[in-house]
């Protein structure tokens, strides 16, 4: 007899959606470096990140269902990623503080991704940074590139999520300070590419090669915007340090495997199957009946 084990599973399902969801985001971030003569301008921009965020918000919402199936269609260990999200959109305009880097968004997706596999951890970062755009009415062209960052932060817990309680925590530290540079360079690709061209600047310019166009990033965001990515790192491996721990081990416990009640006091078949004892009948029938016809044909009467 087959046993369903329940509790937050990243299965084939959830890995294969998240991966083609974070694949897209990922490849329209980086397209104008890749195909540099393809690239837009700030209007034609505008208008594919309409449609990529259509196709982000489909295929994570594909990615929960395929997380439920996953995961034995099992709605409790569900329901407490689904509040990461609800408690991760609350935070945002309380702990926030604007401008100068110090951002706690990414500590929850990040410690989901430890505790469940990278998949949980991608989606509590995607679908947070959705509701919470929507819900502060900050809705732009970048925010495909933002759920896509949102859920990177998700997919790098998920690098620790085997490893034992103390040594999960204690690598998410680095992690943290490591995804601040990361998301910086990401985020300055929802508007680098359409910034003014100048071919003597760290600014993109599309008639070079996209390794060249690729060093002027990095220089642009070096720049830019490192103090702030790297103050955005240390916030997230602060809150890590923080909350880390508890929450960690709060999460790897709700979500491990767990077999339903019913199941577990149903003791194990030791005896013969029904199959079997069919099987055991019929072939008692046919030997009876062979043996009757031998003996009939020895004796005749």
């Amino acid at each position: 007899m087959s046993v369903r084990t329940f509790g937050m599973r990243c299965g084939p399902r959830s890995w294969t959606l998240t991966g083609i969801t974070a694949a897209i985001g990922v490849l329209w971030l980086v397209y104008p470096i890749i195909w540099p003569l393809h690239s837009g301008t700030r209007a034609q921009s505008n208008a594919e990140a309409v449609a990529v965020l259509g196709l982000l918000v489909m295929l994570v919402a594909a990615g929960w269902i395929g997380l439920w199936l996953d995961s034995a269609r099992e709605v409790a260990g569900l329901g407490f990623a689904v509040a990461l999200v609800a408690v991760n959109v609350a935070l945002r305009p309380l702990l926030n503080a604007g401008s100068s880097g110090v951002e706690v968004n990414y500590v929850l997706p990040l410690l989901a991704g430890a505790a469940g596999g990278g998949p949980v951890g991608f989606l509590v970062g995607a679908t947070s940074c959705l509701i919470s755009q929507f819900s502060l009415d900050l809705v732009a062209s970048p925010l495909p590139g933002q759920m896509v960052v949102w859920g990177i932060a998700g997919l790098l817990g998920g690098i620790v999520h085997r490893l034992r309680l103390g040594w999960g925590w204690a690598w998410c530290l680095p992690l943290a300070v490591a995804f601040g540079p990361i998301a910086g360079v990401l985020l300055n690709l929802t508007g680098w590419p359409t910034e003014t061209q100048d071919a003597t600047s760290s600014y993109f310019f599309p008639g070079l090669p996209g390794w060249v166009n690729a060093t002027r990033l990095l220089t642009y965001s070096w720049q830019t915007s490192f103090g702030y990515d790297l103050a955005r790192g240390v916030t997230t491996a602060v809150g890590v340090l923080v909350v880390g721990l508890p929450v960690l081990a709060g999460l790897r416990r709700a979500w491990s495997p767990w077999i339903s009640a019913d199941a577990a006091a149903t003791p194990a078949r030791t005896g013969p199957t029904e199959h079997g004892l069919a099987r055991q009948h019929r072939a008692s029938l046919f030997a009876k009946n062979w043996n009757t016809d031998d003996t009939s044909q020895e004796h005749p009467s």
